[in-house]
């Protein structure tokens, strides 16, 4: 008999996979954390917790060919959050690579810095930033209520189907990105040993504090490299702006404020048409952080493309944090006993134009617990089904019927 590995639930859901799709019965209410959301401390060590996923996510960045967008800062608060249930050695691996600061204080800096951050709507802009916690198995309360403490996560039941549950996560992380990242998990990436999903979602719409006026829009050539150009439709201000900018030796950066909340994009430019690789190799997150310390203030007269470019669904594991030492059953026993690391994927997308920019990006990790029990046979009638009742020591058929709409009488 086939035999599947699957948690017990214990959130009142059926019974886990059918044999085929099929409808969910309704979901029972959302667990409930024992905590509120905890005041911003003061003294958290945001800037540190900031330098490290900015690093963190710098050094992802450069994992990536061709076209790219990611978000630092979602990656880093859903890793942040799963810092809360990562046991040894899983613990002191994601501090190396996170530069999380020690004990509570990578979940207060968390939640100083997703504190401060949600301020930057105003006006115009907006910056929405939300973490979600699909669960299938009750997690370790401490690790629920940090969740809900400090990163202001709430618990959801998880659909026993794989394909159903995998719907659900994908509808919520489109419902927060505003539909530019609709899919982060695949139906095959929800098995039945997935016992727990983190999610974290970053959505940002913001317009140019100078718009680009879109009668100067038009073809021109961008160079691919030294020996070939491609058209493309590229923005120009119709007269210079008062902007900050960035020169060095083969390069400059220059700031592009947005109108309201503190944000801005610095468009970082090589000399050379192929330039970009070794330029890209001199910086780090530290250096970026000093463009606004040592920038100059000038009219600056600014030409560059629109675009508009989508990560799929990216596997972090494989092509970047398991040659760091964070590899798939990586023990996550805060959260469960015998909790594991299954998956961790990023997408994210990015569209500018002459008005500003909308940007969107997910994160989803999901654990298992091999503490849960080896099923042979997991099974939702939802679909129309005959019965028998038999008397065993005769062998007679005492009822014999069929239900094709349960909610006929």
């Amino acid at each position: 008999m086939r035999k599947l590995s699957v948690p017990i639930l214990t959130l009142g859901l059926a019974a886990a996979v059918t044999a085929g799709c099929g409808s969910d019965s309704a979901a029972p209410d959302p667990i409930e954390p024992t905590v509120e959301r905890a005041s911003v401390d003061q003294d958290a060590s945001a800037e540190e917790w900031v330098s490290g996923i900015n690093q963190a996510g710098w050094d992802f960045h450069r994992t990536l060919d061709g076209n790219a967008v990611s978000s630092p800062v979602s990656i880093g608060a859903a890793f942040s959050l799963l810092r809360a249930g990562a046991s040894e050695p899983t613990d002191t691996i994601l501090d190396d690579i996170f530069g999380f600061p020690i004990g509570d204080g990578v979940h207060t800096g968390g939640n100083s810095t997703l504190t401060d951050l949600a301020g930057a709507t105003d006006g115009t802009t907006t910056l929405d930033i939300n973490n979600q916690l699909f669960v299938r198995l009750d997690p370790l309360q401490p690790f629920v209520d940090t969740a809900a403490a400090h990163y202001g996560a709430s618990l959801v039941p998880m659909s026993p189907n794989d394909a159903n549950a995998a719907a659900e996560i994908n509808s919520w992380t489109s419902d927060k990105t505003r539909g530019l990242v609709p899919t982060i998990v695949k139906p095959a990436d929800i098995t039945v040993d997935t016992t727990l999903v983190i999610v974290n979602t970053v959505y940002l719409d913001a317009k140019w504090r100078f718009p680009f006026e879109a009668a100067y829009t038009g073809p021109s050539s961008f160079h691919l490299d030294n020996s070939a150009d491609v058209e493309v439709n590229f923005m120009r201000m119709d007269e210079p702006a008062s902007m900050r900018y960035v020169q060095r030796a083969d390069y400059v950066a220059v700031e592009l404020p947005y109108q309201d909340g503190d944000l801005a994009m610095w468009l970082i430019v090589p000399d050379a048409v192929e330039g970009l690789e070794s330029v890209e190799a001199s910086l780090d997150a530290t250096i970026i952080a000093e463009f606004s310390e040592q920038a100059s203030q000038g009219q600056v007269s600014l030409t560059m493309p629109k675009w508009e470019f989508a990560l799929p669904p990216t596997d972090l594991l494989e092509g970047w944090l398991c040659p760091e030492g964070l590899c798939q059953h990586a023990p996550l026993q805060g959260i469960s006993e015998r909790g594991e690391l299954q998956f961790a994927l990023h997408g994210a997308k990015i569209i500018v134009d002459e008005d500003g920019t909308e940007a969107g990006a997910a994160t989803a990790i999901g654990g298992t617990d091999t503490s849960a029990p080896v099923l042979d046979l997991i099974l939702i009638a939802d679909r129309p089904f005959a019965y028998v009742i038999t008397h065993e020591p005769t062998g007679s058929i005492v009822f014999v019927g069929r239900v094709t709409d349960p909610t006929q009488s």
